[in-house]
Formats: C-alpha cells, structure tokens, sequence
C-alpha cells in the first residue's frame, strides 16, 4: 500500500533573506514542511542525508548557484522536483540551466511569487503518483 504525503518535504534555498521569508511563509500556507538554508553548499549536505519532495532554489546566489546546485543533485542520483526561482526571465534561468547540462527542471518561477502560484505547484506534486517522475515537456513557467 502506497503512503500518500500529506504536506510536500521543501528545501528552501535563497541567500536574499526578505525573498526566503515570503517563500517560507508562501510554502507554510500551502501545507509544506520547510528546510531553508542562505547557502546552496548546506542544502547539498541536508539533500544527501534527508529526502525531500521539493527542491525550491533561487538562480543567483553567490558562491554555489541554484543552477550549480541542481546539477550537483542530480549529479549524486538524486531525483526530486524541482521549482527555479528567480527575478529574472524563465528564459534566463533556461539558459543557465542548459549550461550545465541541466535538461529540465519542474517549475521556473518569476519573483515575486504568488500563493496561487505554490498551491498550484504543491496541488500537482501531491496529485502525482510518487513512482513518477516531474514530465519533462510540462514546464510550468509562471510570471506573478
């Protein structure tokens, strides 16, 4: 029998501390368990020792970025959502990625971010069985 979650297991990743407490309150209000960090580096540590349902990154931090952060991920065999978040253009965030050799993530969303925007994303990964994978041709691209 399968467990079906409840509430979504979010690691949060923003450097900018406004940013991550209006995503953390965003993914409070749409049920979600939130593990946030400032810094790519020590949500790569959490990821390799806790699973996650989500992985919630900004494109632009200093040091390590999201982009880095999701190819190091998947790098380690890790397979978990992914949702880019950025001030900057999806297109952007597309190219980054691409740059990587990143071939897709779940969701780039625009900042800033609305509430619908979450429960949205939240409402399609519950729905989801959890033996499949994010689909690779549904991109859910949003501007708030």
């Amino acid at each position: 029998m399968d467990v079906v979650p409840t509430a979504l297991r979010v690691v949060l990743v923003d450097d900018d501390d406004d940013a991550r407490r209006a995503l953390r309150r965003l993914f409070g209000a749409a049920g979600c368990t939130i593990a946030e960090f400032m810094e790519a580096r020590a949500a790569l540590t959490h990821l390799a020792q806790h699973e996650a349902d989500l992985l919630v990154t900004d494109l632009e931090m200093p040091g390590m970025d999201g982009a880095e952060l999701v190819a190091a991920v998947l790098a380690h065999g890790r397979t978990v959502p992914v949702a880019m978040v950025s001030g900057r253009s999806a297109a952007v965030c597309e190219q980054r990625l691409a740059a990587l050799g990143v071939a897709d993530v779940h969701a780039i969303l625009e900042k800033p971010v609305s509430l619908a925007e979450v429960r949205a994303l939240v409402a399609g990964l519950l729905a989801r069985p959890a033996s499949v994978p994010p689909p690779s041709s549904k991109r859910a691209t949003t501007c708030a």
